[in-house]
């Protein structure tokens, strides 16, 4: 899972020099290093782009070069912080994800990292791990993913609204009397943007602009920045150019389809 800690262990471990940032997706190019084992046996540790909750499927395509480096690997080590409350669920996303990249039949070394930070000591356990070991790469702590995201992304946080409804709403995702507490709050705290924990459609989208007068982006908008103020290498910004074009696209599509649909409406 993202910032679990994959990188400051592979620092620890090797000396690899790459960047450490309590940051999600700090890393996007996969990095590999030699460690020599006490009985001065060779092998190679890489260190690769992490998981993330509803990962868009635009990236995973994208990115799929890159993520499946472990498909060739002969052990997997799945770092989990294990100061984040929601660790058991992080670690249930990144074993779907694997099998998403048809990752199989692999030796798995569960690493429950940030022992240092750990609260609330309880009994870990990863039922599909073939071994796990208890760890601290470095200090860190866990904080609010969509917060650390907007962070990530370089923007800040001033307050946030939840929605609790059976389903939302179809054209602006957000009830009415939501939406009006919304607008009293942008207003209250001079804010200049929302960002939504979920996907949007493209009219929701559309809408909510309109009724909010500021920038909406969605979940999937948010981590498609991130990725692109992340990628260094040409590899990966041309990984990252395509999963932002393929989800343009649907965005398109999806806007020319409530478009016909409103013109079809009105009689036009």
């Amino acid at each position: 899972y993202t910032n679990a800690g994959k990188s400051t262990l592979l620092n620890r471990l090797t000396d690899a020099g790459v960047l450490e940032e309590d940051k999600l997706f700090a890393t996007l190019d996969p990095t590999t290093r030699v460690l020599e084992l006490p009985g001065r046996q060779e092998i190679l540790l890489t260190d690769t782009v992490g998981f993330i909750r509803k990962l868009p499927h635009h990236l995973i395509e994208a990115f799929k070069s890159t993520l499946e480096e472990a498909k060739y690997a002969d052990y997997i080590l799945h770092v989990v912080d294990a100061s984040n409350p929601q660790h058991e669920k992080q670690m249930h996303i990144v074993y779907d994800t694997l099998y998403q990249l048809d990752i199989r039949e692999k030796t798995v070394i569960t690493l429950f990292n940030k022992q240092d930070a750990v609260t609330e000591r309880e009994p870990l356990h990863d039922l599909r791990a073939d071994h796990t070991l208890a760890v601290s790469a470095r200090e860190g702590t866990g904080l609010d993913e969509l917060k650390e995201l907007a962070d990530t992304a370089g923007a800040k946080t001033v307050g946030r609204v939840i929605q609790n409804r059976e389903s939302v709403h179809p054209g602006t995702y957000l009830g009415k009397g939501k939406l009006e507490e919304l607008k009293e709050l942008l207003y209250d705290l001079d804010a200049t943007g929302v960002i939504c924990d979920d996907e949007l459609s493209p009219a929701q989208l559309n809408n909510l602009e309109q009724e909010l007068e500021c920038k909406v982006m969605d979940r999937t908008m948010v981590i498609l920045d991130i990725f692109a103020q992340r990628a260094k290498t040409s590899e990966g910004k041309i990984q990252v150019e395509l999963a932002q074009l393929k989800y343009r696209a649907a965005r398109l599509v999806g806007m020319r389809a409530s478009l016909s649909r409103l013109g079809g409406g009105i009689g036009t």
